[in-house]
Protein backbone atom coordinates (compact mmCIF):
# COMPACT_ATOMS: atom_id res chain seq x y z
CA UNK A 1 0.00 0.00 0.00
CA UNK A 2 1.17 3.45 -0.49
CA UNK A 3 1.53 6.60 1.30
CA UNK A 4 -0.90 8.94 0.43
CA UNK A 5 0.00 11.34 2.68
CA UNK A 6 1.09 14.64 0.68
CA UNK A 7 3.66 16.12 3.30
CA UNK A 8 5.31 12.68 3.86
CA UNK A 9 8.14 13.30 1.61
CA UNK A 10 8.90 16.26 3.13
CA UNK A 11 12.31 15.90 5.44
CA UNK A 12 11.86 17.05 9.50
CA UNK A 13 14.17 20.01 9.86
CA UNK A 14 13.90 22.33 5.83
CA UNK A 15 16.01 24.86 5.07
CA UNK A 16 14.44 28.51 4.30
CA UNK A 17 14.16 27.73 0.34
CA UNK A 18 12.82 23.82 1.57
CA UNK A 19 10.75 25.70 3.97
CA UNK A 20 8.94 28.21 1.88
CA UNK A 21 8.35 25.86 -0.32
CA UNK A 22 6.90 23.49 2.05
CA UNK A 23 4.11 27.21 2.70
CA UNK A 24 4.21 27.22 -1.37
CA UNK A 25 5.11 30.98 -0.84
CA UNK A 26 8.45 33.08 -1.91
CA UNK A 27 11.22 32.96 0.37
CA UNK A 28 10.89 36.79 1.04
CA UNK A 29 7.19 36.21 1.86
CA UNK A 30 8.61 33.17 4.39
CA UNK A 31 11.45 35.75 5.67
CA UNK A 32 9.12 38.45 6.39
CA UNK A 33 7.11 35.76 8.51
CA UNK A 34 10.25 34.73 10.29
CA UNK A 35 11.03 38.17 10.92
CA UNK A 36 7.97 38.75 12.40
CA UNK A 37 7.91 36.20 14.67
CA UNK A 38 5.34 34.23 13.39
CA UNK A 39 7.97 31.50 12.20
CA UNK A 40 10.91 30.17 14.58
CA UNK A 41 13.96 28.11 13.46
CA UNK A 42 16.22 26.50 15.08
CA UNK A 43 20.37 27.54 15.12
CA UNK A 44 21.88 24.73 14.31
CA UNK A 45 24.92 26.40 13.63
CA UNK A 46 26.57 29.49 13.90
CA UNK A 47 24.86 30.15 9.74
CA UNK A 48 22.56 27.24 10.14
CA UNK A 49 19.06 27.38 10.78
CA UNK A 50 16.39 24.97 10.09
CA UNK A 51 12.54 24.88 10.40
CA UNK A 52 11.08 22.08 11.73
CA UNK A 53 8.09 20.27 9.86
CA UNK A 54 6.06 19.92 13.22
CA UNK A 55 6.66 23.90 13.89
CA UNK A 56 5.66 25.11 10.66
CA UNK A 57 2.38 22.59 11.16
CA UNK A 58 2.15 24.29 14.27
CA UNK A 59 2.20 27.68 12.99
CA UNK A 60 0.07 27.32 10.28
CA UNK A 61 -2.79 26.51 12.72
CA UNK A 62 -1.87 30.26 13.66
CA UNK A 63 -3.71 31.45 9.85
CA UNK A 64 -7.45 32.06 9.59
CA UNK A 65 -9.21 29.09 7.61
CA UNK A 66 -9.93 31.43 3.87
CA UNK A 67 -13.69 31.02 5.25
CA UNK A 68 -13.77 33.92 7.83
CA UNK A 69 -13.39 31.18 10.62
CA UNK A 70 -10.54 32.14 13.12
CA UNK A 71 -8.54 29.43 15.44
CA UNK A 72 -9.03 29.77 19.31
CA UNK A 73 -6.27 31.39 21.37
Amino acid sequence: MSDTNPTAAWPGLMNRPQAAAYWSMSERTFASLVAAGIISGRKIGPRMIRYSKADLDAASEKFPTGKGNRPSE
